[in-house]
């Protein structure tokens, strides 16, 4: 298999290299009576040059002729004559067509960074004789700026952007010019009254119903943690230390292009190399059909040489927490190579008290738990590797290896009273020792991208990943019924994925453009679970999983419109095998075609977008492969090899205004994937807790958020709305559990003298329902006080999380013929102290995307 990638990336290689040799493309083009600006478009498009023009130099003229297989020169020459106008060929990139009365035409180009040389977007340019306004143009995503067609003269060059100060400088062109060094903008405010205003970029905007935020040059910047900037987008939130969507769940990340396995891996990010963070709530076709959800993170290319970075943190919660890491990046010409390495050690201790009532014919069974967990102790060990190198401007390739080894132990006493019928039956005393020893994770990716003229772009990845996970529980029980016992059940699972994924980019002009592609992957696992003490049942399965899918995208635009359709294919073959039990074997294969569509508009500084997709779940591998926890002999928890995928239809409306952002949608899922609790017939005092598809679920989501800064003090408020409609059975009838759920987010930032910036983050989060949980309500307060120093090298930030109540988790629900409660403290309230050290600047720009989007987040 991987002899078989490798030859498929040298065919893709020397057929990029066969293209390359083209040089000097043939033309053949028909012209009716056709404008002559419409006419060069066309030619445009045919050559693969950008044709630059003044539209009232050549608005009147008309063409009426043929081109057959002629070069780029020739068809230029053809086009214009009998015309006073004539042209200038600049490289192999663009032609400049001009008034035969301008005698001389030339260019300017540059860069506009900030004062952390960052490179800014959008920065206006212009060419000024006198107050009047001769031409001009705006910087690009890395800051970079062309203007052709510049008479030869003495200008005033202008450089502006909201919230620095204009740029100025006089300038003689003579000919093709560029500024070698790059123009730095300097911070600015505006006094009003007794209120200062700084006037700066917003924070987050809307981008065809996306939002986008604008890490660079906000508050966001000054993080120490890509964790919290990430949750302060509108719309994320962390759940149980766990990054997530509202309205979409967990989300896949990417950066630069290159889709992460792990959020371990996204935590070895710099914060200040990041430019922006876009937050996609409705993927299209391109992505795989079960991603609710995308973060795209994009990064700064900093200076040549070498740069490291130094990182360490300290929390203090019951248990003392550290997590230390170096990075690495050494930047020559074309070449990139870059390394990261971090170790943490994370302890904490917990406490959880549950009741069960089963009530069955002629018993209603009750247990009273109360477990203890008092050594959490969790290491991991992650890191990576890679180079890029970028054979031109149009053309690179790269692969990057990451992994991660991990320890995880837990020390659990618990304590059981169980009744039958309100009288004593049992009672247990037990202890487990969970432990999961040297789990791995290793991922090799690797990939070409490349841009074969101004219309066609190709890139092609390629992954491979194996995957071990191991764990052993051993309980120990004394009962005052059965006596000591001793169960030690294992789990064992071990995955190989391979993935290909290609890529086809069209682009008809600057209003059309198309996208094809297609992915590949094949899963194989085994999985091993056995008891010893008797209390439970063995299994051995395999696992083979083979996905097939192709999609098509189309987008336009037009000055302030877009449109954005697209289809995905999907064919997924899956075969359980029960290697104790053939009868449970389970072989079945999915077809679905899955459509998206959306369009977005912008007035002034309203934009807004409408969109719709289909997409599906399917049941992660541990769901499926009886991944078992034993908590005593009435209660434990088991898999469910025969859940099938949800397939859920969504819509959205999006709107920004300003420093407003809303957002309303609705979701409705079918063959919904839930938690559920049983009870064996033979055995109606134990229950069983594992997974089940329900018929449907309804959701209702609304997101709000206001930010704005008003000199140095920067507030931003955010509430989130949901309702969850799901119809349960519980006893004889069925219940809908559909409670709404609020949560608010008030969040203030005090920029203070000298680099010095505090925050205080308050969050509340009402009463509500979950599944068919319904939780109740918690408040929440983050405080932190941070100030960089040697000119932002290094960074030092306190921290108090948590600091309202202890992270109470509060819960109940009825199902089947369950009552279940729960109490949860985590006591999650903390300090730490978190330093950070620059050595020159840090660049990871690997350009990679991972082949194997949902089936690596499913392991």
């Amino acid at each position: 298999m991987k002899t078989r990638l490798i030859y498929l990336l040298l065919i893709f290689f020397s057929l990029q290299f066969t293209l390359l040799a083209q040089t000097d493309r043939k033309i053949t083009l028909d012209f009716q009576n056709e404008e002559l600006p419409a006419a060069l478009k066309k030619l445009e498009q045919a050559s693969g040059y950008r044709i630059l023009f003044t539209y009232d130099d050549i608005q009147k003229y008309t063409v009426n002729l043929s081109i057959k297989n002629e070069t780029i020169t020739q068809a230029i020459n053809v086009l214009l004559q009998d015309k006073p106008l004539n042209y200038t060929l600049k490289g192999n990139q663009y032609v400049v067509v001009v008034s035969a009365s301008v005698k001389s035409v030339n260019s300017l180009k540059g860069q506009i960074q900030d004062e952390q040389s960052t490179p800014m977007e959008n920065a206006t340019i212009m060419l000024k004789k006198g107050e009047k306004i001769i031409t001009g143009s705006i910087t690009d995503a890395n800051g970079n700026y062309f203007i052709p067609n510049i008479p030869t003269g003495d200008y005033k060059l202008c450089v502006s952007f909201l919230g620095y100060e204009t740029y100025t400088r006089p300038l003689t062109i003579v000919s093709d010019m560029v500024i070698p060094e790059p123009i730095i903008l300097k911070d600015t405010s505006v006094g009003m009254g007794e209120v200062v205003i700084t006037a700066s970029v917003p924070t987050f905007k809307m981008k065809g119903g996306n939002v986008v935020a604008n890490v660079a040059n906000s508050v966001l910047n000054r993080e120490t943690k890509v964790m919290d900037v990430l949750r302060k987008i509108p719309g994320m939130t962390m759940e149980d230390g766990q990054l997530t969507s509202f309205t979409g769940g967990i989300p896949i990340i990417y950066i630069n292009g290159k889709k992460t396995r792990s959020i371990d891996e996204v935590k070895q990010l710099e914060v200040k190399n990041i430019k922006d963070v876009e937050l996609i709530t409705n993927p299209g076709a391109e992505y795989d059909a079960s991603v609710g959800a995308v973060l795209l993170i994009t990064t700064i290319r900093r200076t040549e040489g070498w740069s490291v970075q130094l990182e360490g943190e300290l929390s203090q919660n019951h248990r003392l927490s550290n997590e230390e890491g170096v990075k690495l990046n050494y930047q020559t010409g074309n070449l990139n190579l870059f390394g990261t390495f971090t170790y943490g050690d994370f302890r904490r201790k917990s406490h959880q008290l549950m009741k069960t009532v089963i009530t069955a014919p002629d018993t209603v069974w009750t247990q009273d738990l109360d477990q203890q967990c008092k050594a959490m102790i969790y290491t991991s060990y992650n890191y990576s590797a890679g180079a890029d190198y970028s054979i031109n401007d149009r053309h690179s390739i790269g692969i990057q290896y990451d992994g991660n080894v991990t320890t995880d132990y837990n020390d659990a006493p618990s304590y059981a009273r169980i009744l039958a019928n309100d009288k004593p039956y049992d009672y247990i005393k037990g202890n487990s020792i969970l432990k999961n020893n040297n789990d791995y994770y290793h991922h090799l990716n690797a990939y070409y991208t490349g841009k074969w003229n101004e219309k066609i772009k190709l890139d092609i990845y390629t992954d491979y990943a194996c995957i071990h996970n191991g764990r052993v529980q051993t309980v120990t029980e004394e009962s005052e019924r059965s006596g000591l016992s001793e169960i030690t059940n294992r789990n064992k699972a071990d995955y190989n994925v391979y993935a290909v994924s290609p890529k086809l980019a069209y682009t008809f002009n600057d209003n059309h453009s198309l996208v094809c592609g297609g992915e590949w992957s094949k899963v194989t696992g085994d999985n091993f679970l056995t008891y010893d003490g008797g209390k439970g049942k063995n299994a051995r399965s395999k696992t083979n999983e083979e996905k097939r899918a192709g999609f098509l995208s189309y987008s336009y635009s037009q000055n302030n419109f877009s449109l954005n359709a697209g289809i995905r294919y999907e064919n997924v073959a899956s075969d359980y095998r029960n290697l104790y039990d053939a009868s449970n074997n389970i072989h079945r294969t999915y077809h679905n075609f899955f459509p998206s569509f959306g369009i977005s508009y912008k007035m002034s500084q309203v934009s807004q977008s409408l969109s719709y997709r289909i997409s599906t779940i399917r049941p992660s591998f541990d769901q499926l492969n009886n991944n078992s926890y034993y908590v005593n002999t009435y209660m434990r928890q088991e898999g469910n090899p025969g859940l099938q995928p949800e397939i859920a239809h969504q819509i959205q409306y999006s709107l920004s205004y300003d420093f407003l952002y809303l957002s309303l949608s609705y979701r409705y899922k079918k063959d919904y994937i839930g938690t559920d609790y049983t009870t064996d017939p033979q055995y109606p005092n134990i229950t069983n807790y594992t997974w089940k598809n329900y018929n449907k679920q309804q959701r209702w989501m609304a997101i709000i958020n206001l930010r704005h800064r008003f000199g140095w003090y920067e507030p931003s408020l955010t509430g989130m709305f949901q309702k969850n409609i799901l119809k349960v059975k519980s006893m004889n009838e069925r219940i809908a559990v559909d409670r709404p759920v609020w949560i608010v987010t008030w969040e203030n930032n005090i920029h203070l003298p000298k680099h010095w910036l505090a925050n205080i983050e308050y969050s509340y989060q009402s009463p509500g329902s979950i599944q068919w949980f319904t939780f109740r309500e918690e408040h929440n307060l983050n405080i932190s006080l941070s100030k960089t120093f040697l000119n932002e090298k290094l960074q030092v930030k306190l921290a108090g999380e948590h600091l309202l109540n202890r992270r109470m988790s509060l819960y109940d629900g009825r199902i089947n013929n369950i009552y279940f409660w729960q109490n949860e403290d985590q006591d999650q309230r903390h300090v730490s102290l978190s330093v950070v050290y620059r050595f020159n600047n840090y660049s990871k720009k690997y350009k990679g995307q991972s082949a194997a989007d949902d089936v690596l987040n499913r392991l």
